[in-house]
């Protein structure tokens, strides 16, 4: 197709769907992988440059310059989007270039575009060069995709000739720009780069796509009307701005709240983790290798969840977890506990009493202060709560002690009875299933101990459920 008979279009560029403002946020330095990228894009940039300049010649100077006229206006009324990337119209006008004038056409609507958002804002030089390199290797994939979809001389064939490889070349852009642009941005906050793309981009597509092709139509109607061309294409192009930019007016609070948000939950998980951690070591340090329950608490924590699901609570829901957490953490209070009361194998003194009877209360206090861990501490602190009311620290009965520490109670009993303790030996695991069941109603929670009583047969030696339930 020959550029200089401006009867074949070679459709190029639409400026960056958003140029970056991300990389080296605050005035700090860009990463590394950052810089690679920035010099990877330059490298191609320059590349295809030197193309543009061998085919200069012929390049129509007056469609160009009005061309740069609406660039420069496009780029300086540009929208912000959601914080650290850009986007305008201007895309239409680089389209069009690199329809009618190619590779040389996008170098030049590029480069003016890039000057146009770059002078007077204070950026460093290094975006400068990124957006360059950026909207050249987009208008490098539209033109090649246009030139894909060879139209022949259909210059003003609408809609059966140019239409689909408009739409082609708009796409072509679009994507290159935006997997560059939302790279760059991910690379440099660390943020993933699928959620950048969904957050900046995705919703673009529609209006980049009747952009681009409105840049072949201003190139298709140039040939057949000249300047006036550009009048007619003007209001189109300022609507599609305003569309833009009443879109991201409506939603940016909506999508800092969100992003706001999704980063509080993160932050909130991993402080939620970190503590459990550190409440874990502490729950292994009570459980030594030398401890006459070592292993308890994981055991514990297998035949409750058992239990929770025959009682058809939902895994991973919020009374699950907190199941699981009080179980796994019902003893912490124990550090508070002097270890030869612990370990006494005699009879207990009132004083000594009251210093086990307070481990419900201790641990609670260790575990409440997390927002998180409350459900789990309430349990903690109703662990030794009895159906009938007789239980400690607070004399608890019936549904008034939570659902959890009634489900614990039960799978606790159960495997201190079949575990050596230091004042007597374990107990076969039939006969403490039926002191189990002779508890029923008084100490234990009837529903509770129906359930376990249906799957206690299916635990193996570490409360794991050996097989699926009767």
């Amino acid at each position: 197709m020959s550029r200089r008979s401006r009867r074949e279009m070679q459709t190029s560029n639409m400026t960056p769907p958003s140029s970056s403002d991300g990389a080296g946020r605050a005035g700090r330095r860009p990463s590394a992988p950052v810089v690679a990228l920035i010099a990877a894009v330059t490298a191609a940039c320059a590349g295809l440059l030197s193309v543009a300049g061998l085919q200069w010649d012929g390049v129509d100077i007056g469609f160009i310059a009005a061309l740069a006229i609406v660039t420069i206006i496009s780029e300086r009324t540009d929208v912000s989007v959601f914080g650290n990337s850009r986007v305008s119209v201007s895309v239409a006008a680089i389209i069009a270039a690199g329809a009618l004038e190619g590779f040389p056409g996008v170098a030049v609507i590029a480069s003016v575009a890039v000057l146009a958002d770059y002078l007077g804002r204070g950026k460093p030089a290094y975006k400068a060069l990124f957006n360059e390199g950026v909207l050249v290797l987009a208008g490098a994939a539209s033109v090649g995709a246009f030139r894909a979809l060879d139209f022949g001389d259909g210059v003003t064939d609408w809609p059966s000739v140019l239409l689909l490889p408009a739409f082609a070349a708009a796409f072509a852009n679009f994507a290159v720009n935006s997997v560059l642009v939302a790279a760059v941005i991910a690379l440099d906050t660390k943020d993933s780069f699928s959620g950048i793309w969904q957050e900046k981009f995705f919703w673009l597509v529609p209006h980049y796509l009747v952009v681009g092709v409105l840049g072949v139509v201003l190139a298709s109607a140039y040939v057949v009307f000249g300047l006036s061309a550009f009048a007619m294409i003007l209001l189109p192009l300022v609507m599609m701005w305003l569309a833009i930019r009443q879109y991201v007016s409506r939603t940016t609070t909506s999508v800092v709240e969100l992003r706001e948000a999704t980063r509080g939950l993160k932050e909130a998980h991993q402080v939620r983790e970190a503590y459990g951690s550190v409440l874990t070591r502490l729950t292994a340090a009570i459980e030594r290798p030398d401890h006459p329950r070592v292993g308890h608490a994981e055991r514990v924590v297998q035949i409750s969840l058992a239990i929770a699901e025959k009682m058809g609570l939902q895994p991973d829901s919020r009374t699950w977890e907190e199941l699981r957490l009080g179980a796994l953490f019902h003893d912490i209070g124990q550090v508070a506990v002097p270890e030869k009361v612990l370990r006494q194998s005699g009879k207990l003194s009132e004083e000594d009493w009251y210093l086990i009877k307070q481990h419900p209360s201790l641990g609670y206090d260790l575990l409440a202060d997390a927002k998180s861990l409350r459900g789990a501490a309430e349990i903690v602190l109703s662990h030794h709560e009895r159906f009938n009311g007789e239980g400690y620290p607070r004399s608890l009965s019936g549904e008034r002690i939570p659902l959890g520490a009634r489900i614990f109670a039960v799978a606790d009993a159960f495997d201190a009875m079949t575990s050596d303790l230091a004042y007597r030996r374990a107990m076969p695991k039939e006969a403490a299933v039926e002191e189990i069941r002779r508890c029923r109603g008084s100490q234990f929670d009837p529903q509770v101990v129906d359930a376990f009583l249906s799957i206690y047969g299916t635990l193996d030696g570490n409360g794991h459920r050996a097989h699926a339930f009767g």
